[in-house]
């Protein structure tokens, strides 16, 4: 009988064939599973930065209406379960099993990549579960990203800036490209904040679609009225709606421009017949879970965790350390992949940083800690080596004095085993080894 555990060796198994975009295997696999996107609206989500969060607003918000929700993001933290959820609860262990067992042979038949099997995953559980519309994250681009399979009644690109440029394209044009592949004939697409550059191309885009094209900006005022380490409070303003003193448990100025996304996808919703009440909004938004964004897991010294991975979350976590926390010194902890932008995340990070301890999280994908040294001695920083992340931790907070900031970042692995190792909530976790994706 097929254990979970050994369901999991399966899936991670599977990355063997590496990335590899294409709508081809994923509708394929669905096929087998009688087309299940046909039974659901879908909210289809892409962007650089910034999807993951918009996406769990707008499902916080639609669950709060009444809604049964899907939810399918990536990556996880540490448990393959966070991936997929419905209002607001994982996928249970037994059920991805049962995912495995069932399809494991035309898996195999058609070399699924990790990424394809788990959106089809997603997909045939919320139409078990009887969702009434998922809200779906693109794991790269868009255009042959597997999530794109679904016919979404609404698309939304947060933003475009430079990343994957070996699979989608070497200009923020060529991205916006690929991104803009989530539009919809006659459908409907969302833009936020974004390169004007990139807002052309997907708003030609649409228009050679015959989508509707909005845009935040043409859309929306919004006024920030609180920025503090525990959230953010806002104003917001449209043609369909003004609410005063939004709240978000979201931390930074970026997340705002989330936020925003997020109750204008809402109000575009309500247009569509979709009843969601001023009370759902608010308390969507208040009650919205999405860790590892500038979380606090512990105080004495401050030490706070962010999955920044590329320069514009880079820059983000700069900007919001800066004008939102209070400290003496930061001692940075960093991890990161070796086929990040490093360089430019570290030229933004280290002029703040007092100590930076360099570490390297468990996975073949993981910069060597020590290949972080030159750069930091070219502006002359103190650093510490120590390429367990868990080790890592504990020593920056044992060298950072009680009114300084220890701030951990780089990638969603090292934030992800900071926060296994801080976990005691008594789930089950993925074994060690099982993490990767």
């Amino acid at each position: 009988m097929l254990t979970y555990q050994q369901a999991l060796l399966f899936l991670y198994n599977l990355q063997k064939f590496g990335i590899k975009l294409g709508l081809r295997k994923i509708a394929a696999l669905l096929s087998e599973l009688g087309n299940p996107q046909q039974q659901m609206d879908f909210i289809h989500i892409a962007g650089t930065n910034g999807k993951g969060s918009t996406a769990a607003q707008i499902e916080s918000i639609l669950r709060q209406a009444g809604y049964r929700t899907g939810l399918f993001t990536s990556p996880h933290l540490f448990r393959f379960t966070e991936r997929i959820q419905v209002s607001g609860q994982q996928i249970g262990t037994d059920q991805v099993t049962e995912f495995v067992r069932l399809m494991k042979s035309p898996i195999q038949q058609l070399k699924c990549t990790f990424f394809e099997t788990a959106t089809a995953m997603a997909i045939w559980y919320f139409a078990a579960q009887k969702v009434d519309i998922a809200v779906l994250e693109t794991g790269m681009g868009g255009r042959l990203d597997a999530t794109n399979v679904v016919t979404p009644i609404l698309s939304v690109i947060t933003n475009v800036s430079l990343e994957h440029c070996q699979y989608l394209g070497d200009t923020i044009s060529e991205i916006a490209k690929e991104k803009a592949g989530i539009v919809k004939e006659k459908g409907e697409v969302l833009c936020g904040q974004m390169d004007p550059k990139a807002l052309q191309v997907i708003k030609e885009f649409s228009r050679f679609k015959q989508a509707k094209f909005h845009w935040v900006g043409d859309e929306v005022e919004c006024k920030e009225e609180c920025l503090s380490p525990e959230g953010t409070v806002f104003s917001y303003g449209s043609g369909d709606g003004c609410y005063r003193q939004l709240q978000i448990p979201l931390v930074g100025r970026h997340q705002l421009d989330n936020a925003v996304l997020a109750v204008r996808s809402v109000e575009i919703l309500r247009q569509m017949g979709f009843r969601i009440t001023d009370g759902h909004l608010r308390q969507g938004l208040l009650s919205v879970k999405w860790p590892g964004r500038l979380q606090t897991v512990a105080r004495n010294p401050l030490t706070v965790l962010d999955v920044a991975h590329n320069p514009a979350g880079a820059a983000a976590l700069q900007k919001s350390l800066e004008e939102i926390f209070s400290f003496h010194r930061l001692v940075l902890v960093f991890g990161v992949m070796a086929d990040k932008d490093y360089p430019a995340m570290l030229e933004l990070l280290l002029p703040d940083a007092a100590l930076i301890v360099a570490t390297q999280p468990e996975t073949g994908r993981a910069l060597d800690a020590q290949a972080l040294v030159p750069l930091v001695r070219k502006v002359r920083a103190e650093y510490l080596v120590e390429p367990s992340t868990v080790k890592a931790y504990h020593l920056a907070r044992k060298m950072a004095r009680a009114d300084d900031l220890v701030c951990v970042t780089g990638s969603h692995f090292t934030v992800g085993e900071i926060l296994e190792h801080l976990q005691a909530d008594g789930e089950p976790r993925d074994k060690k080894g099982f993490r990767r994706r």
